[in-house]
């Protein structure tokens, strides 16, 4: 059976967390938008900008989110995996 290791606490920004593993596989829980922007090192806002407006995101567009239920009352969840995906997908080689 494989170890628990639970998620470093989201108050502390822009540091590294560990996902969950829960025996030997690993669960990607969901962010809320404002445990995203922390760990981006961003203003909710900005996330909240990005995706009401995809044109005001960088290049590649902001970070995929999932939509959870319809309309106003939808909740919007990031994974952190996605988030990590989204960051390599930004980093610049210089010459």
């Amino acid at each position: 059976m494989g170890s628990l290791l639970l998620w470093d606490t989201l108050s502390a920004p822009c540091v590294h967390r560990t996902p969950m593993t829960i025996n030997a596989h690993t669960y990607d829980p969901l962010l809320t938008p404002q445990q995203a922007a922390a760990a981006l090192c961003l203003a909710p806002a900005t996330l909240a900008g990005w995706r009401s407006d995809p044109r005001r995101a960088p290049q590649f567009g902001g970070p995929p989110y999932v939509r959870i239920g319809t309309g106003r009352r939808a909740t919007i969840r990031y994974r952190r995996s996605d988030l990590d995906s989204w960051l390599e997908r930004l980093v610049e080689v210089g010459v």
